[in-house]
């Protein structure tokens, strides 16, 4: 059976990820030499790690995390377009609100960078959404870049499975992911197999008043 390079990619990007934040955290816990304007401090190395993000980039953060500059790109050929509005911020944990039961803590030396997303589609018609087959994380770290999905987790039921979109209907949900503490920059993207053509693609707008709504 042919296996799917989304697979692949995705189980090296979790053991890179792993690797890296096992790296990048000093025994403390606190995080290591990068700095928050994005740059090395002294004794790091000489590679620069300053971000190159096109469109809007969001740095906001929450709790002990540091910003990660985000930014959102959703193009590719595809038969579908969705508008997304979107705003993001980094966490050091995850919680929803008004509840006493469901937390999330990351790994040590990871944070999490939580995107809040309202979907319509951008087409004349109904568009069937599903946020795990359809939205990834495309991480940097100095000279690394790889891609992952979000977990399966989520603090929205309205993003746990697929959904129908009827013209100028609007979906709100939540998306995250875990990603070192020191990564340089992420990008929401369209993830998909480099040799499938997707059925949806997004094009994005921005909103740094559009309110996460996710607690600590």
């Amino acid at each position: 059976m042919r296996r799917s390079r989304r697979g692949v990619l995705r189980t090296g990007a979790l053991a890179l990820a792993a690797g890296l934040a096992g790296c990048s955290a000093r025994d403390d816990g606190t995080s290591g030499a990068t700095t928050t304007d994005g740059t090395t401090a002294a004794g790091a190395a000489d590679t620069p790690a300053t971000p190159s993000l096109e469109g809007c980039v969001v740095t906001a953060s929450a709790g002990a995390a540091e910003p990660v500059p985000t930014a959102a790109d959703g193009s590719a050929d595809a038969e579908t377009t969705l508008s997304v509005r979107w705003n993001a911020r980094t966490q050091s944990s995850l919680s929803q609100r008004d509840s006493d039961f469901t937390s999330y803590t990351p790994t040590r030396g990871n944070v999490y960078i939580v995107f809040r997303l309202e979907l319509t589609p951008a087409v004349d018609r109904a568009v069937r959404v599903a946020p795990f087959g359809l939205f990834g994380l495309r991480a940097r770290l100095r000279d690394a870049t790889w891609f992952q999905e979000p977990p399966l987790q989520t603090l929205d039921a309205v993003f746990d499975t697929g959904f129908t979109l009827s013209p100028g209907e609007t979906r709100s949900g939540v998306l995250s992911f875990e990603v070192p503490r020191e990564l340089d920059a992420a990008t929401l993207v369209r993830y998909s197999d480099a040799d499938e053509r997707p059925d949806s693609a997004f094009e994005t707008s921005c909103d740094r008043a559009l309110d996460v709504g996710v607690g600590l």
